[in-house]
């Protein structure tokens, strides 16, 4: 009876520990931009500012929500819009993957 369990929680335990370790997947409709400054219901990307919708989501680059207080200004970001245009999720990316967005984009325009 303990054996059973025992390896059920062992497997169980893999899982989440591989699910850790798997890379963050960002939607291919974004857009690369700068996060200029951020704050609820206003937002200044790439020195422009943009409407925001109601539901507004930022992740940080641990995949977590931020509040509008955690959120650094001057950020590297990916984003995607409603249909109305209203900015709608925003992700900050790391200098790590905004080297490999910047690395697919080129190939994209080639």
């Amino acid at each position: 009876m303990r054996k059973p369990f025992a390896l059920l929680v062992l497997l169980f335990g893999m899982m989440l520990s591989s699910l850790s370790f798997a890379g963050r997947v960002l939607p291919a409709n974004g857009k690369l931009g700068v996060l200029d400054h951020y704050q609820l219901n206003a937002v200044s990307i790439d020195g422009t500012a943009q409407p925001t919708a109601a539901a507004i989501r930022v992740y940080g680059t641990n995949n977590l929500l931020l509040p509008p207080q955690q959120v650094p200004d001057n950020s590297n970001i990916w984003y995607t819009t409603e249909a109305n245009g209203n900015v709608w999720k925003i992700w900050l990316i790391s200098d790590d993957e905004l080297a490999q967005i910047k690395q697919q984009l080129k190939k994209q325009q080639n």
